[in-house]
């Protein structure tokens, strides 16, 4: 179980530090500023600058860019040439060497939401680029809006405590990409949705 003044205390912080951002990001959209808050809080203690680098994730578009996969999710081998290109600090002469290192950066998970930076691939910006918070919550809140279409996630007469709600089902989303996933951390769900119920009395909403 979680320490109650320790979430507080987070909770105050995040709030403190993003709530303009995350204000700004959920603005026309159903997600509410307590989710955001508690999944900024539940990947990386609402930390702007946390990063780490997924292994698997860095072999997978080396393997892409080197023509031995046809793609990586919806990423193609154009689309990584493309990025690279557009790269100030990339020259194709140096070759496969630095392109595996400037990947790096999209094998990241970056900012408060830990996203990964090849979610921006597409969007002229680099990765890093999602430690800036207006920019790191906008991303956070298309993806989610990404999951809430494929998944048919209805927020409607939504309860924040409900454990298969559709609440619980977006952290999943999140964490394992499907809204039936097994999370590593079996109290990754409770938490995050106890961390929303924190924010809100934070907020003055109550239940």
């Amino acid at each position: 179980m979680t320490d109650q003044a320790a979430e507080k205390a987070l909770m105050a912080k995040i709030r403190a530090e993003y709530s303009a951002a995350i204000a700004a990001s959920i603005h026309g959209t159903p997600i509410p500023e307590e989710f955001l808050a508690a999944l900024a809080a539940g990947e990386s203690g609402g930390i702007a600058a946390a990063t780490r680098i997924e292994p698997t994730v860095l072999r997978d578009l080396c393997m892409l860019l080197a023509n031995r996969k046809p793609n990586y999710g919806a990423i193609r081998q154009s689309d990584l040439c493309v990025w690279l290109m557009k790269s100030a600090s990339f020259s194709p002469a140096v070759g496969l060497a630095q392109a595996a290192g400037k990947m790096l950066d999209l094998a990241t998970s970056w900012g408060p939401c830990q996203i990964m930076g090849y979610q921006v691939l597409r969007d002229g910006r680099e990765p890093n680029d999602l430690q800036l918070p207006n920019i790191h919550f906008a991303q956070a809140v298309r993806m989610l809006a990404a999951f809430t279409e494929e998944w048919h996630i209805d927020f409607e007469s939504a309860a924040i405590p409900a454990s298969n709600g559709p609440y619980a089902k977006l952290f999943r989303c999140w964490n394992t990409g499907h809204p039936d996933g097994v999370t590593y951390d079996p109290e990754y769900v409770p938490n995050g949705l106890l961390r929303m119920q924190l924010y809100k009395d934070l907020c003055g909403q109550g239940s």
